[in-house]
């Protein structure tokens, strides 16, 4: 397994906040109750008042990639652009969650495909 750091930028209408993540750690939890296994890889940054999550994780035979953002960003689908090291910019539609703090890639596979080796990534 590679362990390593990601360069990590999150922009906005704040402009860049965050300018490198910490390295990528592992998760794995067991519901108590139904057995159910759910695996996870994460890498999180911060500022001073918010931190930033980027997330993979597979939970009932399900793989989800998804940006916390840390903070509120409304209840609407929105409009994502992204950069993985000197590739092409994405510009894609982005499910938010429930709590409205994190987006969803709107097709988790090819989202972690261009992840796979990516040293930096930039999300607007």
């Amino acid at each position: 397994m590679r362990v390593g750091r990601l360069l990590l930028l999150i922009t906005g209408a704040s402009g860049f906040a965050v300018a490198e993540a910490g390295p990528w750690h592992f998760d794995r939890r067991t519901d108590p109750q139904t057995g159910e296994r759910t695996l996870a890889v994460l890498v999180t940054s911060g500022s001073l008042t918010t931190t930033q999550t980027l997330v993979a994780r597979c939970s009932r035979g399900t793989l989800e990639a998804y940006v916390s953002f840390g903070e509120h960003l409304g209840k609407e689908p929105i409009a994502v652009k992204y950069q993985v090291d000197d590739q092409p910019i994405v510009e894609e539609t982005w499910l938010l969650s429930a709590k409205g703090t994190a987006a969803f890639a709107d097709d988790d596979r090819q989202f972690l495909m261009r992840m796979r080796n990516g040293r930096s990534f930039v999300i607007d």
